[in-house]
């Protein structure tokens, strides 16, 4: 069976957790939870599979979350599978670690203080969510019930009346037959709760509206291939402009002019490949972070792109300087410059990296506060 909303929440929330499912099922939201797992079976196996069938995740978010193993591999299978991810704050705590990376930039639903109170608004909500999902509603809904929806609708005369008529209206009702009675009044009951239901769509149409359009550039997006940025030695063409500066003012310092190289004379053409070495070093040393950050890299991954592109550029580095001294016989200067070139590079990384850490945490702490709605 397809689901509108997998939930997912602690075992010291089910109250909650029991209350909204009851609010989003009267909806006609398809909910799947751990209580619906049956004896016998695996629970693991029950989690994946029913994630699998469900439109989108929906987290009833506590401080009790950030230390939920189970959570991190169902949000990792949730982004495999490309679902729309809602978490809601129950309670007034933040995301950390693991979740405040991959949950900051998610739009979250705020219901605390007072959560208990709010289950119908937030199910209002999801209800909405969940109708501009892929699957739908009608996807969740049992045939006998949408059959019988569908005859109710058709039945309403004229076709654009959207309140039901009074009970005295059934004229040909025999005032003892309290079946008949029963039966006309929840066929009243029905048509009301649609005459309901349309009019609070056509009320929320513009938010309705906002929605689905938030939901069609998702779906659009879903076929698309993103962007594979390299991080190894990110270098990009336009580095050549800011690496000719310190080619230069390297070939300058040294006493060597440009305009004298001659690319025959194999000392000249491996001095200059050091040069170029040392500019390629202090591009990297100071472009790489700042491509780090720009594509929101985490504080782990991005040193780790970082250290191995600075092992890359550094053996270079040795390589160029190595073939310089074995030809020119100077193996204590270029050892000695090879070595003071390394201790800047090491203090300029821990340095950056240190601002990095400091930058990526404050961003993802504006974007979690920036994502909240409160209801």
């Amino acid at each position: 069976m397809d689901y509108d909303i997998f939930l997912s929440y602690r075992r010291a929330d089910q109250e909650l957790a029991r209350d909204l499912v009851a609010a989003l099922e009267a909806r006609g939201v398809g909910v799947w939870w751990d209580q619906k797992i049956d004896g016998g079976v695996d629970w693991r196996d029950a989690i994946v599979e029913n994630l699998i069938a469900s439109d989108m995740l929906v987290i009833l978010f506590s401080n009790e979350c950030n230390e939920s193993k189970q959570l991190k591999k169902e949000l990792a299978l949730a982004d495999d599978l490309d679902k729309d991810v809602i978490p809601v704050l129950i309670e007034d705590t933040k995301p950390k670690g693991h979740f405040l990376y991959e949950l900051a930039a998610r739009n979250w639903i705020q219901i605390f203080p007072n959560p208990q109170e709010k289950i119908n608004d937030l199910a209002d909500r999801l209800t909405l969510l969940a109708e501009d999902s892929p699957g739908g509603l009608a996807g969740t809904k049992p045939e006998a019930e949408q059959t019988q929806e569908s005859n109710l609708v058709s039945s309403e005369t004229p076709a654009q009346e959207t309140i039901a008529p009074p009970l005295s209206s059934y004229t040909n009702i025999d005032p003892n037959d309290l079946e008949a009675r029963r039966e006309a009044l929840k066929r009243e009951e029905a048509l009301l709760k649609i005459a309901e239901k349309k009019a609070k769509e056509e009320a929320k149409q513009a938010s309705k509206g906002k929605s689905k359009k938030t939901a069609a550039k998702k779906s659009s997006k879903r076929g698309k291939v993103k962007t594979q940025y390299r991080n190894f030695l990110p270098f990009k063409w336009i580095d050549v402009i800011l690496m000719a500066p310190i080619v230069y003012f390297v070939m300058q310092s040294n006493g060597m002019d440009i305009d004298d190289i001659d690319l025959t004379d194999i000392p000249e053409l491996t001095e200059l490949v050091a040069f170029i070495a040392i500019g390629l070093a202090g591009v990297g040393a100071l472009l790489f972070p700042i491509r780090y950050y720009m594509r929101n890299l985490r504080l782990k991954d991005a040193a780790k792109a970082y250290a191995k592109s600075s092992l890359a550029l550094y053996a270079l580095l040795w390589a160029a300087g190595l073939t310089y001294a074995t030809i020119e016989g100077e193996f204590d200067e270029v050892a000695s410059v090879c070595a003071g070139f390394g201790l800047l590079w090491l203090g300029f990384g821990i340095g950056a990296f240190a601002l990095y850490g400091l930058m990526h945490f404050q961003r993802t702490i504006r974007n979690f506060n920036a994502n909240v709605d409160k209801i």
